[in-house]
């Protein structure tokens, strides 16, 4: 039987939730909150005006495509930065001094992508699929160019690119903006963008309506999928650590220990430094006196620190009081006192391993 719960002048089942009495056929829809007010199925999205600049950002220009003309297969892509679901409907694209208003709704989802063009044709278009249509008048010169997408007062993104100076620039590919640095502000600059190689035709390359491709924005040789900091051109992987300063050059996940920074500091903490400070035998004021040192002790002998092998570094055997096993003489070290603790253990054997770097 019909009835209508929540007396909102609709029964269920038209009425989606009868247990609430501001959803029903006709109600108004508040964007966003995850509630179908009116029972159409979906919750309303986003308006224009609820957007801020950088909200929306170009990520993909395709200017100059190969086997199809420039009239028929120009194109770019916006990606939704939002964080909301948004509808496009009122748009405004502009390139050089033309404009365009988007008069369909388009619904982008958060981190979804909506592709613009002057052909929306597949079969003519190099085989891309297309959101919205503009007029021909509206095109993407092959030379120094901009693209913009406005709402009243409130632009968006504007990406004004050059004729290859620092922009990349080959025909039948896309300027494709660095996947890991979508951003209204960070692409201005020609750095963040590079050549796509996906094809998505024959002899066309670009992902229009998909995830772009990483560049190697700090141009060190690495795309910022691998480079962990590609803002610095000392840091991929592979790059020389510089030991102690704190920055992890060869992306390994950490920075090389030094002696200087990490591991004298902590023989001092524990009072080391009184006895072995320079006045004759052990000295470890630096690693000089360390590493690569015969110590005179074990059997057979081994150096103060073998880089690499903790177990070959009669120091690392002092500190953990396991000389004797390996033929050494004395206490352990720091002597009559507790020993060192794990954590301190551990730093002086990763700075070992990590090559015993002064």
């Amino acid at each position: 039987d019909e009835t209508d719960v929540d007396n909102d002048g609709s029964d269920f089942p038209a009425d989606c939730d009868d247990g609430e009495a501001t959803v029903f056929p006709g109600a108004t829809e508040i964007p966003g909150d995850a509630i179908d007010q009116d029972c159409d199925g979906f919750d309303a999205p986003f308006g224009l005006a609820a957007l801020f600049a950088g909200d929306l950002v170009i990520t993909e220009i395709m200017k100059d495509p190969n086997v199809v003309s420039d009239a028929n297969g120009e194109w770019f892509e916006v990606y939704n930065a939002s964080g909301v679901t948004v509808d496009l409907d009122q748009l405004v694209l502009t390139s050089g001094a033309v404009n365009d208003t988007v008069d369909v709704s388009i619904v982008l989802a958060p981190g979804g992508y909506a592709v613009f063009s002057l052909n929306s044709d597949i079969l003519t278009n190099g085989g891309v699929s297309v959101d919205f249509e503009y007029p021909t008048t509206l095109t993407l010169a092959n030379a120094a160019d901009s693209v913009q997408i406005s709402f009243g007062a409130t632009v968006f993104d504007l990406v004004a690119y050059d004729d290859g100076v620092t922009f990349p620039d080959q025909p039948g590919a896309s300027l494709n903006h660095d996947v890991n640095t979508y951003d209204a502000l960070a692409n201005n600059a020609g750095a963040t963008w590079c050549v796509a190689t996906t094809p998505y035709s024959v002899d066309n390359d670009g992902t229009p309506g998909g995830a772009n491709e990483a560049c190697d924005v700090d141009g060190d040789g690495t795309p910022s999928d691998v480079d962990c900091d590609d803002a610095d051109p000392t840091v991929f992987p592979g790059a020389t650590e510089v030991a102690g300063d704190g920055i992890d050059q060869d992306c390994d996940g950490s920075d090389t220990l030094s002696y200087a920074v990490s591991v004298q500091p902590l023989f001092s903490s524990y009072g080391c430094l009184g006895c072995h400070g320079g006045s004759g035998g052990l000295t470890i004021v630096d690693s000089t006196s360390l590493v690569n040192v015969s110590s005179g002790n074990g059997v057979p002998v081994l150096d103060y620190i073998e880089p690499g092998v903790p177990a070959q570094s009669y120091l690392w055997h002092k500190i953990n009081g396991t000389q004797a096993s390996i033929g050494g003489i004395g206490l352990q070290m720091p002597r009559l006192q507790a020993p060192m603790a794990p954590a301190d253990l551990a730093t002086v054997e990763e700075w070992i391993l990590d090559g015993a770097q002064p």
